[in-house]
């Protein structure tokens, strides 16, 4: 795993803690996340060429919890 993946980690459990931690107070924290980068890197670690994700499934599936 390199840098970026452990950095993209690190800030979405942050944002998470920050948020459990908030719960009670009417403070949510958010972490955005751009999905897909056709980067070099990112092109190299596709698992299933041609994969597609659907977005607004993906905004979905994080907002089900909120």
């Amino acid at each position: 795993m390199g840098a970026y993946e452990c950095f993209k980690a690190a800030q979405l459990h942050l944002g998470q803690t920050i948020d459990a931690e908030t719960e009670d107070t009417g403070i949510y924290a958010f972490t955005i996340g751009p999905g897909m980068v056709p980067t070099a890197t990112a092109i190299k670690g596709v698992i299933w060429p041609g994969l597609q994700v659907d977005p607004h499934r993906k905004c979905m599936q994080s907002l089900k919890n909120i």
